[in-house]
């Protein structure tokens, strides 16, 4: 009987000692940053430049800027942060790209892309009412530089105008 005593207080101490160390790692996902909201990015935006670069400093392959090769990017956002980017790429079929936009902590831009929805990627950004620019470091995006079909690793700056 002392000994069923003992394991059960044992296990007590351990399942109190477990509740009262164990905290939420998990970072918040916000809609509120330090200087706007998701919902103040709603709206249609236009692109004035959409460049995409190699990510591996060995490369050989230039930048491509779509806009100023003659295609077109433009965002059309919800309040909720829910997107859809449209693309149209000279000698290339248009395609779309969905997620979601958020803030970590209230303080980091963040995407989740609809493809990869176990994942986010940070991005820089910089907002004002008429003009958003949207930075990606190196992997944050991927770009077919070599045209065999191939995406590689690139950065992108997105520059828009509000429609």
């Amino acid at each position: 009987m002392k000994t069923l005593r003992h394991m059960f207080l044992l296990g007590t101490l351990f399942s109190l000692l477990f509740i009262s160390c164990s905290s939420s790692d998990e970072d918040e996902l916000t809609k509120t940053g330090p200087d706007f909201s998701i919902s103040d990015l709603q709206g249609t935006w236009n692109a004035t430049s959409a460049f995409f670069s190699p990510s591996d400093p060995n490369s050989q392959a230039n930048g491509v800027d779509i806009i100023a090769e003659g295609g077109s990017l433009s965002i059309v956002t919800q309040s909720n942060g829910r997107f859809t980017m449209n693309f149209n790429v000279q000698g290339s079929d248009p395609f779309t790209v969905t997620g979601e936009m958020f803030f970590e902590n209230n303080e980091f831009f963040a995407i989740r892309f609809d493809e990869e929805p176990n994942d986010y990627e940070y991005f820089g950004i910089e907002y004002t009412p008429n003009n958003l620019q949207i930075n990606g470091g190196p992997d944050t995006a991927e770009w077919d530089f070599n045209g065999d079909g191939n995406d590689e690793p690139a950065s992108v700056t997105l520059n828009f105008v509000k429609a």
